[in-house]
């Protein structure tokens, strides 16, 4: 991919995903949460292990340390920003690079580098599957690989090796989705405005460049609500906030949408804030050739992901990506 001044920019395309990209990997029966393996109440295989679209709605997995909710306070989201992947059902990559950590209920990986942006430390896991870990030609060079259940290996290493271990995702899914609600409902302080110019080159008829520019102020925590119409066959989000503060982009009411060259950019020469593109109603999410920055929040949603190139990160339901690296 190009850098960003000269990027062929696409389009946000909604209620639609292409299908182009990667194939989405997922089980119809018997789909598993990210929880200590495995559930003694429920029997395994069966229909009814398909868990409910928001984890925190099932009272019997929530870990009995959480006191109270986590709101629109991205402080308290713990050691969620050290991951590059969150995934609650299924975490598939192959083809790249990805700068920190990844979890999954079940999690396959192959031709990657996971975690070579953090320290090295061999107890830390990098690599994390509740269930089943799968990796080929996958390299861990500052941590270890965990798994719970089942371990699969070809012509791969982890600094601190690969670990059989109990591991739980429920109170980071428990944080990922109150943090996506909570933020769904606050109040914005922020301006919208959008642009599109007319690019030079000869066509019939000339195309456009549209950039949504979300412009905040606060030093601490920015709220942008993004109306669906003005995400709507935009090619650039321009953030514009204190480089110390966060910003949280509200999509709701979105189901279905694909980014497709799409690029978030940032004013020149300042620190980058900490951004959260926040899709609290989304089903099924397709970045394709982007240059995303910032962790998307969709916690219902099956999310692929091919050639997108930034510092991103994607906290989902179920995660499919290759050829990228962030």
């Amino acid at each position: 991919m190009k850098n960003k001044n000269t990027l062929i920019y696409g389009v946000i395309s909604l209620g639609l995903v292409f299908s182009g990209c990667s194939k989405t990997i997922s089980k119809e029966n018997g789909t598993r949460l990210g929880q200590t393996e495995p559930p003694t109440s429920t029997p395994t295989g069966t229909p009814s292990t398909t868990p409910s679209p928001h984890p925190s709605a099932s009272p019997t997995p929530t870990p009995s340390s959480t006191a109270t909710p986590i709101g629109c306070e991205p402080g308290r989201l713990g050691d969620l920003p050290s991951y590059a992947i969150y995934s609650k059902e299924e975490a598939n990559f192959k083809d790249g690079s990805l700068s920190r950590r990844v979890a999954g209920a079940d999690v396959e990986i192959s031709k990657a580098i996971v975690g070579y942006s953090l320290d090295a430390n061999a107890a830390r896991a990098d690599l994390q599957a509740v269930h089943e870990l799968g990796v080929s030609s996958v390299k861990v060079p500052n941590g270890k690989a965990t798994y719970g259940k089942s371990f699969s290996t070809r012509k791969s290493s982890a600094l601190g090796g690969f670990v059989k271990t109990p591991f739980s995702m429920m109170e980071n899914l428990r944080k990922i989705t109150q943090f996506s609600n909570a933020c769904g409902g606050a109040p914005a302080n922020t301006s919208l405005e959008r642009t599109c110019v007319t690019v030079p080159k000869g066509s019939n008829p000339k195309p456009q460049i549209c950039t949504l520019h979300i412009r905040g102020e606060n030093s601490a925590l920015n709220i942008a609500e993004v109306p669906l119409g003005m995400l709507a066959g935009t090619n650039i989000l321009s953030v514009e906030v204190p480089a110390s503060s966060t910003l949280v982009a509200n999509i709701p009411r979105l189901t279905n949408a694909a980014f497709k060259r799409v690029a978030v950019i940032f004013p020149k020469g300042k620190e980058l804030p900490a951004v959260y593109w926040n899709f609290p109603d989304a089903d099924k999410l397709e970045f394709s050739e982007t240059l995303f920055h910032g962790t998307v929040v969709a916690p219902d949603a099956a999310v692929t992901v091919c050639a997108q190139k930034g510092e991103a990160a994607f906290w989902s339901r179920t995660v499919s990506a290759s050829k990228s690296s962030w």
